[in-house]
């Protein structure tokens, strides 16, 4: 469970990465939502940028499809961030203030 995430600054980080994915690069060990680096997450938000199957992202660090659906619940309800759920599921840029 992430604590005290400032909902409005991963979502422009991620709007930000969307345009640029150079943008943002991990930094202390971590992604730019804070997730460990080369972590099965940190893996799996970096899919979502430029979309993955789901397949695709079970098969990141051996993660199983449980995993993944607990992880993109994760992004969408800590931090804020939207998903699309297609055949390719992606980051959906967020409405910023």
């Amino acid at each position: 469970m992430t604590t005290n995430r400032n909902i409005l600054e991963d979502q422009r980080k991620t709007n930000e990465k969307l345009l640029d994915i150079r943008r943002h690069a991990d930094k202390n060990g971590k992604n730019w939502l804070g997730h460990r680096a080369l972590s099965g997450a940190d893996t799996i938000d970096k899919l979502l940028l430029i979309g993955a199957g789901i397949e695709e992202l079970c098969n990141t660090n051996r993660t199983t499809r449980s995993s993944v659906e607990k992880h993109l619940h994760h992004l969408q309800n800590e931090h804020g961030l939207t998903i699309t759920r297609q055949t390719i599921l992606r980051f959906v840029p967020s409405k910023t203030k």
